[in-house]
């Protein structure tokens, strides 16, 4: 997959997680797997009492994608963000990954 097409995706899934009621801030990440491929991670910071799961978030996407894609995995954290505000994705990646 082109880098291009693959900054769509993840802009597109990031989208589509971010309009779920009960979803604060959420962050998709592509990882390069030792395979040579690449996965996409989601990482979701929910609000309080909800009932959002890694199931419903990933049958959301599949549904709503105009690629029919999903994240193959959804990490429910506190999305960690620098002083200016960008999300600290290296941190995000070595403190959150599963």
């Amino acid at each position: 997959m082109e880098n291009t097409d693959l900054n769509l995706e993840v802009r597109e899934l990031e989208r589509l997680i971010s309009r779920l009621k009960g979803v604060s801030d959420v962050v998709v990440v592509s990882v390069q797997q030792p395979s040579g491929g690449r996965i996409l991670k989601a990482f979701v910071e929910l609000e309080s009492n909800n009932q959002l799961n890694e199931h419903s978030i990933i049958n959301h996407c599949l549904l709503r994608s105009s690629r029919g894609r999903a994240p193959s995995s959804v990490t429910f954290c506190k999305i960690p963000r620098t002083p200016s505000g960008k999300v600290a994705r290296q941190f995000l990646l070595d403190q959150c990954a599963v």
